[in-house]
């Protein structure tokens, strides 16, 4: 129906490096109609990040081909304003998830107990009764049953957030790109501890407490969950795939053979291209990743 404006919320935006290619993209492919009609909003409370963001939409020409300029109140980067109208258009989140904190369970002698973290010299662990009763009732809707000694996190932090997303989207899409898995394959025999990990420097740290402030900490993200419970609040669930799947559904590869045959793309151009593609499409690197769709009519 071409929704004019459309609407582009990005939760974690930081630089706007996804952004800014989708609406390169629209504007390589001649789509100046969508591109006029798209209202960016980025989520990111990261202030310095906001005004990266901004200076970088200037630089690529973008900030006035859009619906709104980087100086409009959509560009606050916080949550909706109370009493904001329901947008249509697509709602981004792209590693988002995986950043919001997680609770850690444990099965000990048959009951669920809960990992809380405690200092002793260093941070540590200590394992007591659960904080909250939601804990147990996320792994009843998951359908998953944890074993003795067996380590899981939750997330509860996605019934706010799709709160959020479903109270922001009157109609359209809810696109969460992650790295994770559904309910039975995290709670399943290759993550008996767990899937809190640290990365510094792009490398695993395998325990998250070394250096503290200087490890990012993340879990993997339950994709079981957000279908469930975005269901409940009207978002329908349209697909699950991989990001490699997905990326090569949309036409990655056709974009590919266009550059190869562009008389202005040079043969660094479509080598770095190409091999930025595969990296996207490796199942051992991110071809891994999930992307799930999620639909409000």
């Amino acid at each position: 129906g071409e929704p004019d404006p459309f609407s582009l919320i990005e939760y974690g935006a930081g630089s706007g490096t996804l952004a800014i290619s989708i609406l390169e993209g629209s504007r390589r492919h001649g789509s100046s109609r969508l591109l006029a009609a798209i209202r960016y909003e980025p989520v990111e409370a990261n202030q310095h990040r906001l005004g990266d963001l901004r200076r970088r939409f200037e630089k690529a020409g973008l900030a006035d081909s859009l619906a709104n300029g980087p100086g409009s109140p959509a560009w606050a980067g916080g949550p909706p304003s109370e009493g904001s109208v329901p947008v249509t258009g697509v709602l981004l989140a792209n590693e988002f998830v995986d950043a919001l904190p997680v609770h850690r369970v444990v099965v000990r002698g048959g009951a669920l107990r809960e990992l809380f973290v405690a200092w002793s010299d260093r941070f540590v662990e200590v394992v007591a009764e659960p904080s909250t009763e939601e804990l147990a009732r996320r792994l009843a809707d998951d359908t998953v049953e944890l074993a003795e000694g067996q380590v899981g996190e939750i997330c509860l932090g996605l019934e706010p957030w799709l709160n959020e997303a479903a109270a922001r989207l009157r109609r359209g899409y809810v696109l969460a790109i992650d790295y994770g898995s559904e309910a039975g394959e995290l709670s399943g025999p290759r993550h008996l501890a767990g899937t809190l990990l640290g990365y510094r420097g792009h490398r695993v740290v395998d325990d998250p407490f070394t250096d503290p402030g200087l490890v990012d900490i993340t879990a993997h993200v339950d994709f079981t969950a957000l279908q469930v419970l975005g269901e409940r609040r009207g978002l329908r669930s349209v697909t699950l795939t991989t990001q490699s799947e997905f990326l090569v559904a949309s036409g990655l590869e056709s974009e590919l053979r266009a550059l190869q045959e562009s008389a202005e793309a040079t043969a660094e151009d479509y080598l770095r291209a190409r091999s930025g593609i595969v990296r996207m499409l490796d199942p051992r690197h991110m071809g891994r990743f999930r992307v799930l769709t999620l639909k409000r009519q």
